[in-house]
């Protein structure tokens, strides 16, 4: 090896070591960045991202997740099969077979599975131009309930219907179905979705889910990282390493935090300037968009409009409130309303002003002993409802 060719061979290995840039969003809402030298059970390890200087440690308990860049949607992506198991992973495919009891799968990232049928809880098969997420719609419309048999999603001039049978088989353009005790052929191209009956027991809750680049999902049980690349285990598709530049982030899951998004409330009062209400949104903005403040995403929380008052039933199991509160990015710098948040009918919030021209508010609340907790975005001093596009991102309760 000559001299020069040795240098580059260096340097590409270190680049390769380079522990990854990431940003650790802790549940009380506050974040750090550094780069990742270790993760474990116990904790997060960082260095400086400029200098060769450890931060403290993050005790893994206080995190909720690991962001190192931004995901496409393995569902919105037009044309590519997307295989979901019992345990929630989410593969996304360049192909797809089913052949003596397995689904053979091309991941784009995972590369090649074959997994038990009876892990598969759902595959979808949109056509060119399509999207799995489109199909998910159309399915969810059909309303069908849990399948006690497998199901083909089929395409008719009438719309699309549920086909109970037994699936035998998938391979390019042709599906072996047992319907009515007879085998049938069907062309795949006139399956948007099959919907499978028995799924393994994966009754133990995953620890979280790392998400790829390209938008395929990992609901892990451990995970570690070191030395650039992460190591997960997954109730069904086994142990992975999983290089850094291929991770998006990583959600855990905490017994300590619920977050707003999730709460059913107990009850809702909308209403617009001119009686027209524009409802409230989970996880996308009143305009149906992704949550942005500040020129962040967030991935959950409430999309809330003028005016609207959400009432929540906490039954005093927390004991802090959090979020980042302000008008949307996409309408900014209009926008002006007021929030409050009140705890058992006394303020926890005074009534604050938000407009398109202030920076987002970091909102922590003591909601100890609460339980009853209500939001309400009122009219600003402008009395109109126009662009008051009011973000409660990352909003969650902690224990």
């Amino acid at each position: 090896m000559t001299g020069g060719a040795c240098i580059v061979f260096l340097l590409s290995v270190a680049a390769a070591a380079a522990p990854p840039t990431v940003r650790v969003e802790k549940i009380d809402s506050t974040s750090v960045t550094g780069r990742l030298t270790a993760l474990d059970g116990e904790r997060v390890s960082l260095r400086e991202t400029h200098a060769d200087k450890p931060l403290a440690p993050i005790p893994l308990k206080d995190v909720e997740e690991l962001h190192l860049r931004e995901a496409k949607d393995a569902m919105e992506t037009a044309g590519r099969p997307v295989v979901v198991t019992g345990a929630g992973d989410l593969v996304a495919c360049k192909s797809v077979s089913v052949k003596d009891g397995k689904v053979d799968l091309a991941g784009t990232e995972l590369g090649d599975l074959s997994l038990p049928l009876h892990v598969v809880s759902m595959i979808y098969l949109p056509v060119t131009g399509q999207t799995a997420g489109a199909v998910g719609g159309g399915v969810a419309k059909l309303n069908l309930g849990q399948p006690k048999q497998d199901e083909l999603i089929v395409v008719r001039q009438s719309g699309w219907i549920g086909v109970p049978g037994v699936l035998k088989g998938m391979e390019g353009k042709e599906i072996v179905f047992a319907w009515k005790g007879e085998d049938r052929r069907i062309k795949t191209e006139t399956v948007r979705a099959i919907r499978l009956a028995a799924t393994a027991d994966v009754s133990k809750p995953a620890a979280g889910v790392l998400t790829y680049a390209e938008g395929s999902r990992v609901a892990f049980r451990s995970l570690q990282c070191e030395g650039g690349q992460f190591e997960a285990v997954s109730a069904v598709l086994g142990r992975l390493k999983i290089p850094a530049g291929k991770v998006a982030s990583v959600r855990f899951h905490s017994d300590r935090v619920r977050r707003l998004a999730d709460l059913k409330p107990a009850s809702v009062r909308e209403y617009g300037f001119l009686d027209t209400a524009t409802p409230h949104r989970v996880n996308r903005s009143a305009g149906g968009k992704p949550l942005r403040l500040g020129g962040r995403e967030y991935r959950t929380g409430l999309g809330l409009h003028s005016f609207c008052e959400i009432t929540y039933e906490l039954d005093g199991e927390f004991n802090t409130f959090v979020a980042v509160a302000g008008i949307d990015d996409a309408v900014r710098p209009r926008g002006d309303a007021e929030l409050t948040i009140l705890g058992d009918g006394k303020p926890l919030l005074d009534t604050t002003r938000l407009t398109g021209k202030t920076e987002p508010l970091s909102v922590r609340l003591d909601v100890k002993g609460v339980k009853i907790l209500t939001v309400r975005v009122g009219f600003g001093p402008d009395k109109l409802d126009v662009s008051d596009h009011v973000n409660l991102a990352a909003a969650r309760l902690i224990r």
